[in-house]
């Protein structure tokens, strides 16, 4: 019997942000949306954690899961507003934040390397001023 093919879609999310999905190649990535304060440390997949959100995900689509094929961790960092710094710190020049991607860093990483590479260099053609004023590391001042 052949196999199945891969989901076609975009990035999902439950609507209680309990897990997003994404494709990626020929599988899903799957995340348990998490967010757990800890000190800064090296983290790593906790095994209660990615089944409690892979059974949330199993519960809102009929994909079957059988195993993943790999699983990692990473500490998430959050801005007071919860939107991404993209910027020059206007109190210390010369210094540029790209941070608080929070737990979306995978979904938004290419719309923030393309801002970042723009305003790194100066080239601000093309973004509103809203999106500049809403990610700017001057309103957090």
């Amino acid at each position: 019997m052949p196999a199945a093919d891969p989901p076609l879609f975009g990035s999902v999310a439950e609507d209680g942000q309990g897990w997003y999905a994404k494709p990626d190649g020929e599988r899903l990535m799957i995340s348990p949306a998490d967010e757990d304060p800890v000190e800064a440390h090296d983290a790593w997949p906790d095994d209660m954690v990615l089944a409690e959100g892979l059974h949330r995900f199993e519960q809102m689509v009929n994909i079957p899961l059988v195993k993943p094929s790999h699983t990692w961790a990473g500490l998430r960092n959050f801005a007071p507003d919860r939107s991404p710094i993209v910027g020059f710190d206007p109190a210390s020049e010369g210094f540029f934040w790209l941070a608080g991607q929070g737990g979306y860093g995978v979904q938004t990483a290419p719309a923030l390397a393309a801002l970042t590479r723009a305003l790194a260099t100066g080239a601000k053609a093309g973004h509103p001023d809203s999106l500049l004023a809403a990610v700017s590391p001057a309103r957090l001042r």
